[in-house]
């Protein structure tokens, strides 16, 4: 016969009962108002104190708050977030009167705080469930028990739901409830970008040629000998780098450190009125005094990938390559060849020590090797961009089109560099018409052969920078085709050069992804939800919970007086893996004795 316990006055209870557990008919059954004292034969019976039932509907008063607080909240911040990172309306303007951090900043409290409403109201309602599922007539598993309370941490669920049993349901529940609390608090933030949106209204637009034509080597011919050099001595060296020509842009073909790729859209400079002559820029015009932006909408531009020349390919020394700059004495040793749809280029130059004897062009052995080499891939696609009005440079590329790859020729880059790099007469004549183009291209010819034995003389670990020159050497004839062809005839350019050229405000603030904002507020409308339902089915169901407080362990010190010494007589503690050992089967449940409405707290052993 077990021993009859009962629940002390000075704990607050003021009324109390007991219970005795016995097996019947096979089975542990809960026997309500058990009289004291009587014999039970082998039955295992534990008695345990419990607390008067309160109304529950104070209680849940504080849950439905928290819930539709958090529902409330959940919606404002989709609609702000939705207004400053995606929308473009004018009504919602003032919403974006923030600067794009602190914009990124206010995003992240709302998100934050609607993770952490929602993962307290998720706690409130398990907590809230667990107390209905244990006052059940069957009870519960303590495992589920413990896996639903508030003090039981994550990593104490997940310790749980390891083991086998029906509690892995709830145990489940609530860490993917609540593991989707946490990306609450951070998808709003995804992938958030600043950039410049431009405005819609108030925008002057006009008829335009811009983009870049397909390169011509034909029309080098026509293309005077000063403009030539002028261009590749004002622009090799820095093209690739200069913001008004070329934007960076992920590779299509290329892969690895050495691959390096370009977007080139044409630029400001080359933008035409349409039937107008070459000096009909789209500056030339009545200006409007407000727009800050140029957008090029939908206008043929070239993707520049440059990747290493593989490793088994040999040029051609009699076919591929051709020393220049005899006239001037610089030495250039240039090879080009083609393969498949790229074009292989490489060079050297003439030794200072040969050099400054005036010996590159009598001992010759210095152009068996080349000092840089590299390989070009030319796609051409179509694209919307953005410029500065005030300096040119590129903003943004708003859209492009499908790759389009490009058949690149080595004979066609040969013939503009034989321009480039023509003979040059042994004395010049100032007055001569002819003078400007010839000193252009004998001070191209000497800039490149002093730049390149610069770097072979005193940057001899340098590997890129005389790179980024062969680069931008054969950048050059790309970037400008379509000033040859304004040169040889403006009227005559290709009809996908003619399209819209828009002047516009701009603003500069925070991008979002739709997709987040969808993410966000379907989760935070499915978890609330989720809490709703059950806390209707909890209020449905309280007239048989105990009633608690959000102190789970004051409600468990004060419902079961006596279960540390049934823990202990069970042997249930100590480490982790023995508490899980001593749950196996365990099953808890809350009485209420009709006579005196007492919730007394009981285990049984499922064997």
């Amino acid at each position: 016969m077990a021993e009859a316990r009962s629940c002390k006055p000075e704990l607050g209870f003021s009324q109390y009962s007991t219970v005795e557990i016995k097996p019947v008919s096979g089975q542990a059954q809960l026997s309500p108002g058990a009289e004291l004292g009587t014999s039970r034969g082998k039955a295992d019976t534990e008695l345990l104190c419990g607390s008067t039932p309160q109304p529950k509907s104070k209680q849940l008063r504080l849950s439905w708050a928290l819930a539709l607080g958090t529902l409330t909240l959940s919606i404002l911040s989709v609609i702000y977030a939705w207004s400053v990172l995606v929308s473009n309306g004018p009504a919602l303007s003032r919403l974006r009167s923030l600067s794009p951090g602190k914009t990124v900043w206010v995003i992240s409290i709302l998100s934050q705080s609607v993770a952490f409403l929602v993962s307290e109201l998720l706690s409130m309602v398990f907590e809230a469930l667990r107390w209905v599922l244990v006052s059940r007539d069957s009870g519960v598993l303590l495992s589920t028990f413990l896996a639903l309370s508030r003090a039981t941490p994550l990593l104490g669920v997940a310790s749980l739901c390891s083991t086998h049993g029906s509690h892995r349901f709830w145990c489940s529940q609530r860490l993917v409830f609540l593991s989707l609390t946490w990306l609450l608090g951070v998808v709003l933030i995804y992938n958030v970008k600043f950039k410049h949106v431009y405005a819609t209204n108030g925008v002057y637009k006009f008829n335009v040629t811009a983009g870049l034509a397909p390169p011509n080597s034909s029309l080098v011919d026509y293309v005077p000998r000063l403009m030539i050099g002028l261009h590749f001595l004002a622009f090799t060296h820095t093209i690739l780098t200069d913001s008004t020509f070329a934007v960076g842009v992920p590779p299509l073909a290329c892969r690895g450190n050495d691959c390096s790729s370009f977007f080139l859209p044409g630029g400001l400079r080359q933008v035409r009125l349409q039937n107008r002559d070459f000096n009909s820029s789209l500056f030339n015009t009545q200006q409007p005094d407000g727009p800050t932006s140029v957008l090029i909408h939908n206008a043929p531009g070239y993707q520049l990938e440059f990747s290493p020349v593989e490793a088994n390919h040999t040029f051609n020394s009699e076919t591929d390559c051709t020393i220049y700059g005899k006239a001037t004495g610089v030495g250039i040793f240039l090879c080009l060849a083609s393969s498949e749809t790229k074009i292989l280029a490489g060079w050297s130059v003439c030794p200072s020590t040969l050099d400054d004897h005036g010996s590159c062009f009598n001992d010759t052995t210095w152009a068996g090797k080349l000092d840089q080499s590299t390989s070009l891939s030319l796609f051409k696609r179509y694209a919307t961009v953005a410029y500065d009005r005030n300096n040119f440079s590129i903003r943004s590329i708003e859209s492009i089109s499908p790759p389009s790859a490009e058949v690149l020729v080595a004979q066609d880059f040969t013939k503009v560099y034989k321009a480039v790099f023509a003979p040059i007469p042994e004395q010049l004549n100032p007055s001569a018409s002819d003078f400007k183009g010839f000193a252009a291209i004998y001070s191209l010819q000497v800039g490149i052969g002093w730049t390149l034995r610069l770097y072979q003389d005193y940057f001899p670990e340098s590997r890129e920078a005389p790179l980024s020159l062969l680069q931008g050497f054969l950048t050059v004839p790309i970037q400008f085709s379509t000033t040859a062809w304004q040169i040889v005839d403006t009227h005559d350019l290709p009809s996908d050069l003619n399209t819209v050229a828009s002047m516009t405000g701009s603003t500069y603030r925070a991008i979002g992804e739709p997709w987040t904002i969808f993410t966000f507020g379907g989760l935070a409308i499915f978890l609330i939800i989720w809490a709703l339902a059950f806390l209707a089915w909890i209020q449905w169901a309280s007239a048989r919970a105990p009633d608690t407080t959000l102190f789970p362990e004051i409600d468990i010190a004060l419902m079961c007086g006596d279960l540390t010494q049934f823990l202990r007589r069970r042997r249930i503690g100590g480490t982790s893996e023995a508490v899980k050992k001593g749950l196996k089967g365990e099953k808890i449940s809350c009485v209420e004795d009709k006579e005196e409405w007492s919730i007394v707290l009981g285990t049984e052993s499922l064997g």
